[in-house]
């Protein structure tokens, strides 16, 4: 039988076409395969990887983010120069076990996909160094991610996580683990077996009990816990010598022990929306104290060696019942900005022109916000230096 002419075209058309959309070759343009080093597949509503990706033997960075897989093709086991895979929003249900095969990974992102478990077998992907895996389907996280010998961040936000377990033989390569917004509802008790750690983001878990084996992180710099039910500080935190930065806020923490205050190396504190009731005079000891944020307490005094903080620049106190002694400021150096309540003031007009560098004042009253940036003279509440009414600005929540 003879086909037409039209038909024949139109039937090599196609083939054409669809033997060039399942070929790599498809998405490198003039380049020569053995060229192609970085290579972007993202948001091509791809539902596979063309098989033939293994032409592109020297490819180092590929982009998959944004597609419908889910799975990946044997044939990419065979691209070893392969060190950055990013796989971010697709539909991967599993974990790929092709990636086990790619020893020279070393960036991996999954995050946004449906992912239940990390098979034991991750320990075979030797070189990784870090694994972000946000946003996915995870209840646990097992104990060979810490046993690879390279891997330093972790990142599982925003998961279904209640366990992790942290093995006694572990590596301890780890510095970085980022397990926000999951449903943990303590410290992992083998926390202090990651020796390396300097970045631990636990916030908005169910939390309610904190391991002293948190405080055996001797070189931990960046502690972020807020966001959980804690209840009590123990006094071993004082052992957290090198924490330079501390999120303790919307929890329900009454009191910090005395030993708070031995974390000299403190820089930033986030203590607002707790229960706390006093501050030390142990404050004194943070001299390198560069933000406080103590809003929202059961705050009635603040302690004569809080005005004498150094190198204090940044501090909000609002929603204490408390008094604020401006005085006690005015020959502070460095001092740029501070955020208060009303009642926080006396009715009267306060000269800020012996103050050194107050940069900004605000005064939340209410649910309103008023703003005073580099006056000289201001009376509280309502006017500026001038008798003006000062503006209201609705508060952004």
């Amino acid at each position: 039988m003879r086909f037409p002419a039209s038909l024949c075209l139109f039937m090599l058309f196609l083939v054409q076409t669809y033997g060039q959309s399942n070929s790599i070759l498809n998405f490198i343009g003039n380049s020569k395969p053995e060229e192609v080093k970085h290579l972007s597949l993202s948001g091509k509503h791809l539902r596979e990887i063309p098989a033939d990706i293994y032409l592109l033997n020297n490819l180092e960075i590929l982009s998959i983010s944004d597609n419908d897989l889910t799975t990946l093709p044997q044939a990419i086991t065979k691209i070893q120069s392969l060190t950055f895979i990013d796989a971010e929003r697709n539909l991967f249900r599993n974990f790929p076990k092709e990636l086990f095969s790619l020893k020279g990974l070393k960036r991996l992102k999954l995050g946004s996909n449906y992912i239940e478990i990390i098979p034991e077998d991750i320990i075979l992907m030797d070189s990784l160094k870090h694994l972000d895996i946000y946003r996915n389907k995870l209840t646990r996280l097992s104990g060979n991610i810490f046993r690879l010998k390279k891997l330093t961040d972790l990142i599982a936000d925003e998961n279904l996580i209640s366990e992790i377990y942290i093995p006694q033989n572990t590596t301890g390569s780890v510095t970085g683990l980022f397990v926000r917004k999951n449903l943990l509802d303590s410290i992992p008790s083998g926390i202090g077996n990651l020796k390396k750690m300097e970045t631990l983001d636990l916030r908005e878990n169910k939390i309610k009990n904190v391991s002293d084996r948190l405080y055996e992180l001797a070189v931990l710099q960046d502690l972020m816990l807020e966001g959980n039910q804690i209840e009590y500080i123990s006094p071993a935190i004082g052992q957290l010598s090198k924490l330079d930065y501390i999120s303790l806020s919307r929890n329900r923490i009454k009191n910090l022990p005395d030993e708070f205050y031995d974390m000299t190396n403190l820089d930033f504190i986030h203590l607002h929306n707790n229960q706390i009731e006093s501050l030390s005079p142990h404050i004194q000891n943070l001299r390198k104290l560069n933000y406080l944020s103590i809003a929202n307490n059961k705050i009635t005094e603040l302690p004569n060696e809080f005005y004498n903080l150094p190198k204090l620049q940044f501090i909000t106190i609002e929603g204490n019942s408390l008094s604020f002694d401006f005085l006690k400021l005015k020959n502070k150096e460095g001092f740029v900005s501070i955020s208060l309540s009303e009642y926080q003031f006396e009715k009267k007009a306060i000269s800020l022109r012996e103050f050194k560098s107050l940069a900004e004042i605000l005064i939340f009253i209410k649910n309103y916000e008023f703003g005073v940036g580099m006056i000289e003279r201001f009376k509280p509440y309502f006017t500026d230096f001038q008798g003006n009414l000062l503006p209201r600005i609705e508060r952004q929540e």
